[in-house]
């Protein structure tokens, strides 16, 4: 995967709607390199959490969901230099609105965490990108100042 601030799609779902067959995209799956500073806390993080915008998960170095996408920022580098590493931003949007709510945020990052963690394996940095195969939100951002 080249780096740079160009995203790269690895997965995008199209489907025939109606009867006139218009394609529409329903799902998008992409990754991009970024620098190591995209994980540090959004002021805005806290606002969206208490209005229900968004739901942070333990993984990476930052996850979250959104009623339409979802985000996961984990560190994949082959050098131990802070100077040197590098963040992967794992990215998941869907028109998909039968998902809704909680339920639907969780099947969002569910989905994401899989497909990082498939790429963080071919990457050689399952190791260190803390995408687990089991994990939970995180109900009290105060607790998590790396998630904050």
């Amino acid at each position: 995967m080249p780096e740079g601030g160009k995203e790269r799609e690895l997965c995008r779902l199209i489907v025939d709607i109606g009867k006139s067959r218009e394609k529409s995209m329903i799902l998008s799956v992409y990754f991009w390199w970024s620098s190591a500073t995209v994980t540090r806390p959004h002021p805005e993080t806290t606002r969206k959490i208490k209005s229900g915008e968004l739901t942070l998960y333990s993984l990476g170095a930052r996850g979250e969901a959104y009623n339409d996408s979802a985000v996961i920022y984990f560190h994949c580098s082959n050098s131990e230099s802070a100077r040197d590493r590098k963040v992967l931003r794992a990215g998941l949007w869907t028109t998909n609105t039968k998902l809704t709510g909680q339920a639907g945020r969780s099947a969002r990052i569910t989905i994401l965490n899989a497909a990082a963690r498939k790429i963080a394996r071919q990457l050689n940095c399952l190791d260190t990108a803390n995408l687990p195969e089991t994990f939970h939100k995180i109900s009290d951002p105060q607790r998590s100042p790396k998630n904050g």
